[in-house]
């Protein structure tokens, strides 16, 4: 089950970055090897993946999704080190990115300890409420008033993310069983499902 909620939440992330950017900003082969490096990944192909990802990342050092799909599979591979490397580069790259740093904030959790993660989460609710207050993409914030309570939930602020999700529930029909399956989870179990 772990697995599978893994999946759904790195796919979120990934759609997320794909709607963030344009791929045109980024080396076209860079691009090409990162496509074959997923369908690898979806075969379960690692290493063959791993591969074409630091090719890609040969190609163009600032095409971040290349990273983010090393993160993928170190996060499989229960590899929570290099995975936070991985996110650590990321974060280099693209700053305003709060999925990155909501992961970073999961991650560092697993390795060491909530103290630590504390300043990723608030990081990503900052950059959150952020992007809801002056959306540049209005379509995205349904999506990222989701995240931001989690995040709240993560960093502690229970009462209040859990507000967020109902609204968010009640609000956006999109994103109702998402809501939903997060106000069912402890901040324990959320933990577990990423």
């Amino acid at each position: 089950m772990k697995f599978f909620y893994l999946l759904i939440i790195i796919l979120l992330i990934l759609i997320s970055c794909k709607k963030n950017d344009s791929l045109a900003e980024y080396n076209t082969k860079a691009i090409k090897l990162n496509s074959e490096a997923v369908q690898l990944v979806a075969e379960e192909q690692y290493d063959s993946a791993f591969s074409l990802l630091n090719k890609a990342i040969e190609f163009d050092s600032t095409y971040y999704l290349a990273y983010s799909n090393k993160v993928t599979i170190y996060l499989l591979r229960n590899d929570y080190k290099n995975a936070f490397k991985q996110i650590k580069k990321i974060l280099e790259i693209k700053k305003d990115f709060a999925e990155g740093w909501l992961l970073a904030g999961l991650i560092i959790e697993m390795i060491e300890n909530k103290e630590s993660a504390i300043k990723y989460y608030q990081k990503a609710i900052n950059i959150y409420t952020k992007q809801i207050d002056n959306p540049g993409k209005p379509e995205q914030v349904p999506s990222d008033k989701l995240n931001r309570a989690v995040a709240k939930i993560l960093l502690g602020k229970g009462e209040e993310g859990r507000a967020e999700l109902i609204e968010v529930k009640n609000a956006y029909s999109d994103y109702r069983t998402m809501a939903t399956m997060y106000l069912e989870k402890s901040r324990e179990e959320i933990i577990l499902t990423y």
